[in-house]
């Protein structure tokens, strides 16, 4: 008797795969085959959220012409008033607050545009106080700049005028720069009293110019510059940073072990100085000094923080360090060795800082740092940050900065050369990644907006889609992944990246397998194409946009063959944001090998 033959059931030999973004950042600290599935082995100008990755916003051009390297930006930020954005580069000064190319510098004749800034209140305004530990610290009042001078200014012996050309010769050497203000008054005829900004032709003379011819002169008035700032017991063209702690304007020594603190709000006066030579044991000089607050503000529980060369940080409390009653030592602790003046920054209640072993909030790293370097905030990245730190650290340009708008902690490493990488840190999720193509000297943040110095010019950050009219050129590998069986192996066919778009892209996709790290080969264009690369997927991104973001979701033709599997995305961008959520993979499971 026959039978009816059964049917014979087909087996499925395909599965779909599926693993987030790399929202848990760059990992180049564990083990290539042990890193979590949400981490990255390379993650370049890519910044993680908390929910996917997005490519890098660009920069875009905000002052141009300037001479030189720009070294500081500064920012004069008064509680009212105009805000001021300032650019320092080789012996000039230029005032940046509007957009374009740049007119003549407001001031000249620096040593260096090295400086170290902060802005510092007092009942007679608003100040922005810079110093260099080359030239005498200046002084933004709003008005002008003006210098903190180391004695009275001299008293002029002559005024003469030629036109409308006035000159001034004084009887001892002024320290007037280029573009400073004095304050005439006094003379007859009243036609000389006023406000003027100098052009400096000597040690002991300079010029400006009058409203109109007088010629006459007289040796009656005064001449004085506008905001006279003498501090006494102390050369302070010594001082190289700035510092505001118990409503006191601090200033750090160059080369020595010394800080000098002025009278309670005030800009001027007789310095006074905390010497550190016998709390230091390790010798070296002050690096730099911080607030230190356990409270995340400025209360009565701020603390005095000094660290020196040799990496060695003292702690006091206090509000009078002449009061021994007032002023004590807290503790002296070992850290790593500081890299660069702008190592210390404020991070909310706490201080960071960049040192040798890495980058590390003050209140982690005071206590176990250095033989537990899972406290360091680049504790995922320290492979690098290691490598980078002993390569480079004697380059000019080491600083971090907070980018409240994009919840970003900046930290810039200069390789040398003019070129700089940053690694970017979300202050939220904690993840890292790294950013190529902003070969910043400096960064700076005005108006809740992120700057940045680099050769000739001041670059606005986050700014566009591109790096000043250029690709911002990205690459990123998931981590390897066996998902969950070790020893079967996966043949890979397609790949299918979920990501969000506003714009024709062509992306490098390709699969890595079994710890390989290669680049996806080829050069990824905005030329959709018709065929796939064999290994390399090229994103076919032929759509009619609305201008918002849209959800691409095609699967892409792409070959691996392994145990363990990562995917691979390269690209590059001038005129599109990428927003990358998850990664899908259409796999075939082989046998156990």
């Amino acid at each position: 008797m026959r039978v009816a033959q059964q049917a014979r059931t087909r087996r499925q030999i395909s599965r779909t795969l599926s693993v987030s973004s790399p929202v848990g950042g760059w990992n180049a600290r564990d083990p290539i085959s042990a890193m979590p599935e949400t981490d990255a082995v390379t993650l370049d100008n890519f910044f993680c959220t908390p929910f996917d990755v997005v490519v890098r916003d660009g920069s875009s051009n905000w002052a141009t012409g300037i001479t030189g390297t720009v070294n500081t930006v500064t920012s004069y930020s008064p509680p009212s008033g105009v805000l001021k954005l300032f650019a320092f580069a080789l012996s000039n000064a230029y005032d940046i607050t509007v957009q374009g190319a740049v007119s003549a510098p407001v001031l000249t004749g620096f040593t260096s545009g090295k400086w170290q800034h902060v802005n510092f209140g007092t009942a007679g305004g608003d100040f922005l106080v810079c110093a260099n530990g080359a030239d005498l610290p200046i002084v933004y009042s709003g008005a002008g700049w003006n210098n903190i001078a180391a004695a009275v200014f001299p008293s002029t012996t002559t005024l003469t005028s030629v036109g409308t050309l006035a000159t001034v010769t004084t009887g001892t050497a002024h320290s007037l720069k280029t573009g400073m203000s004095v304050v005439v008054a006094g003379w007859t005829p009243s036609g000389y009293n006023g406000t003027y900004v100098v052009t400096v032709t000597g040690a002991n003379t300079f010029t400006f110019v009058l409203a109109g011819a007088l010629g006459v002169t007289t040796v009656s008035g005064t001449i004085v510059p506008l905001g006279n700032f003498v501090v006494t017991g102390v050369n302070p063209a010594l001082f190289i940073q700035p510092a505001i702690f118990k409503s006191r304007l601090w200033f750090v020594e160059r080369n020595s072990l010394r800080v000098w603190y002025l009278p309670a709000l005030s800009l001027g006066g007789a310095a006074a100085n905390v010497d550190l030579t016998s709390i230091f044991n390790r010798g070296g000089f002050l690096m730099a000094m911080g607030d230190w607050s356990l409270d995340a503000g400025y209360g009565l529980d701020d603390y005095a923080v000094f660290i020196s060369s040799e990496g060695q940080v003292a702690v006091y409390k206090g509000t009078d360090p002449a009061s021994i009653t007032t002023w004590g030592l807290i503790g002296v602790f070992d850290v790593g060795s500081p890299i660069g003046r702008r190592c210390l920054m404020k991070y909310a209640g706490d201080l960071i800082f960049i040192s040798k072993d890495g980058l590390s909030p003050l209140s982690k790293a005071l206590m176990s740092s250095r033989v537990n370097s899972q406290e360091m905030l680049t504790d995922k990245i320290q492979h690098v940050i290691s490598d980078y730190t002993t390569t480079y650290a004697a380059n000019f340009g080491w600083e971090c900065q907070i980018f409240p708008q994009q919840n970003m902690l900046l930290m810039n490493i200069p390789i040398g050369n003019g070129t700089a990488y940053q690694v970017a840190m979300n202050t939220i999720s904690g993840a890292w990644s790294r950013f190529l193509g902003w070969n910043a000297a400096c960064f700076e943040l005005h108006g809740d907006l992120l700057y940045f110095g680099t050769a000739g010019a001041v670059c606005k950050a986050w700014d566009t889609q591109a790096d000043l009219g250029t690709n911002i050129n990205f690459e990123a590998q998931q981590s390897f992944n066996y998902f969950g069986s070790h020893a079967q192996l996966k043949q890979v066919k397609m790949l299918r990246p979920i990501i969000s778009t506003d714009n024709n892209l062509s992306v490098l996709l390709g699969v890595n397998v079994d710890f390989d790290t290669s680049s996806p080969t080829g050069v990824p264009t905005f030329s959709p194409s018709t065929s796939a690369l064999w290994d390399v997927a090229t994103w076919d991104g032929t759509f009619s946009w609305s201008g918002n973001l849209q959800i691409k979701k095609d699967w892409q033709t792409a070959f691996g063959l392994g145990y363990a599997i990562s995917a691979h995305m390269k690209g590059a961008t001038s005129i599109a944001r990428l927003r990358w959520a998850s990664t899908d993979y259409l796999v075939d499971d082989g046998g156990v090998i």
